[in-house]
């Protein structure tokens, strides 16, 4: 499980599959694995900010507690600029975690979704 979960870039589709079947994995289970180290918060942060993979980012926050999910969305969104393939988790950030974002994220939220 260390290395499925600390390297998405290369298990993401597994992660998926495994999350999205509900193969006896509890949010309980995921979340308390993630956030025992920092370090799996950062590698689905930077996976996220290569990929945009908006179906991955789906999957492997609904097994997570908001909390989780905020520093998760926190990574990101420090890490990330204006960019097409970023608009999908973007703008689901913006529909479903807005009000939980810190003020600094909603600002950087709101530039990121404004047209050109």
């Amino acid at each position: 499980m260390n290395s499925i979960l600390g390297n998405p870039n290369s298990y993401h589709k597994q992660i998926q599959n495994i999350v999205i079947n509900r193969l006896g994995i509890t949010t309980t289970f995921v979340d308390k694995f993630i956030i025992s180290n920092q370090a799996y918060i950062n590698a689905i942060s930077n996976y996220l900010i290569n990929s945009g993979n908006l179906d991955y980012y789906k999957a492997i926050t609904s097994k997570l507690n908001n909390s989780t999910v905020a520093m998760v969305n926190n990574n990101f969104i420090n890490g990330i600029n204006k960019h097409q393939k970023y608009y999908g988790i973007v703008n689901h950030i913006k529909d479903n975690y807005y009000d939980s974002l810190a003020d600094n994220f909603k600002t950087k939220i709101a530039t990121l979704t404004e047209s050109d």
